[in-house]
């Protein structure tokens, strides 16, 4: 019996209690991709298939969480040729060449920093140097998953964001924890759903994290025991009752709905409200994406009482499972499209595969100008 089987036999007589901490201390990497393996419908099949008639074939990179299943079912279910491609292995230019994809889809892999590292890097040399398209594109990714890009692109381009204070300075940061207004946010550089935030109130509290961040380092909820934030120390304005609202682009079609709190977060409640976002949010992610050039992103907006907007963060892929819709108006489900100065709402279905037909609808069509089912150039 191989150490994962032992596990699934035996991990639902394990109180909750103890897997966490045998979580905090030993690395279940290999059984986290074990599981999510066992989840993944594709796995096991043939790393390519091909359509007749496809307008393309496309790479699709490998995710060790196996994220990347959301791109094959697009794949299939829009009849368009894939191959499946591991950037993990020390060939893997050597398989992108020989694949002769026309572009290629990663979902980065952020499990691990080191994988998310590895991400950034190669994409940047698969795109720069080998001249391969990519999608999302080389700066998408390199935001993705980063908070310390975020707010550093975000105040390089003006855009509002919460007061934030990025430290890699002990002195400096426990100065800062000495007299800054409480309470406040610690984030991590890397995790989703609010497993990598703290809230704090008390100021002591407070200096002997930002102490510790600086020296044994802090381990997000899930990662690995070595995967440690350490060395700098992320800190963000509590706004308090705030609004904040999941708004979304891919290629030119645009979605949003409100994301309700649990306890002190949105982020990873799978609670909501689907509202009509209004031309204001509308605006406000165009503006944002148009900046960036971003045809896949989540941006995650704070609306406060007084209708001020701040951007809390952006993710160039997410999780859009629950809920599945991206936008739905009064029980009818759609897209907005800018249209001749106007909002258009348009009725359908848009959010299939975790929005991933939409991105390879939009990468066939108009990054490579072919033809999609009756549709493109």
């Amino acid at each position: 019996m191989s150490t994962n089987q032992f596990i699934d036999s035996f991990k639902k007589y394990i109180p909750g209690g103890v897997r966490k901490a045998l979580r905090k201390n030993f690395s279940f990497v290999d059984y986290n991709i074990h599981q999510r393996q066992k989840a993944n419908p594709f796995y096991g099949d043939a790393n390519e298939m091909i359509f007749p008639g496809s307008p393309a074939t496309l790479g699709i990179f490998m995710d060790n969480y196996q994220y990347h299943k959301s791109y094959i079912a697009a794949c299939r279910s829009l009849k368009v040729s894939y191959k499946l491609l591991d950037m993990f292995t020390p060939d893997w230019q050597t398989a992108v060449a020989d694949s002769k994809c026309d572009a290629f889809l990663v979902w980065p892999s952020v499990g691990v920093s080191l994988w998310k590292d590895m991400v950034d890097d190669k994409v940047r040399i698969l795109s720069e140097e080998l001249g391969k398209v990519v999608f999302p594109t080389v700066k998408e990714i390199w935001l993705y998953e980063n908070k310390n890009r975020t707010q550093d692109w975000l105040r390089a381009n003006n855009i509002p964001q919460p007061r934030t204070w990025l430290f890699f300075d002990k002195k400096a940061a426990l100065k800062f924890s000495e007299t800054c207004d409480l309470p406040i946010i610690y984030k991590t550089n890397l995790g989703s759903t609010a497993s990598g935030v703290k809230v704090f109130r008390d100021r002591k509290e407070l200096k002997d994290f930002v102490g510790k961040a600086f020296t044994k380092g802090f381990v997000p909820s899930g990662h690995h025991p070595l995967d440690k934030n350490w060395g700098r120390v992320y800190l963000q304005e509590h706004m308090g009752d705030v609004e904040e609202w999941r708004m979304i682009r891919i290629g030119d079609s645009f979605f949003g709905y409100r994301k309700e709190r649990v306890g002190e977060f949105h982020s990873g409640s799978h609670k909501w409200s689907w509202l009509d976002p209004g031309k204001e949010l509308l605006d406000f992610t165009r503006m944002v994406t148009e900046k960036g050039n971003f045809r896949s992103m989540d941006v995650d907006i704070f609306r406060t009482k007084e209708g001020a907007l701040f951007v809390n963060e952006l993710q160039t892929v997410f999780g859009a499972t629950t809920p599945k819709e991206m936008l739905m108006i009064d029980g009818v489900e759609g897209r907005y499209v800018y249209q001749n100065g106007q909002w258009v709402f348009e009725v359908g279905n848009f959010s299939d595969n975790q929005c991933s037909n939409m991105r390879i609808d939009y990468l066939v069509t108009q990054v490579l100008g072919k033809k999609l089912n009756g549709h493109g150039n």
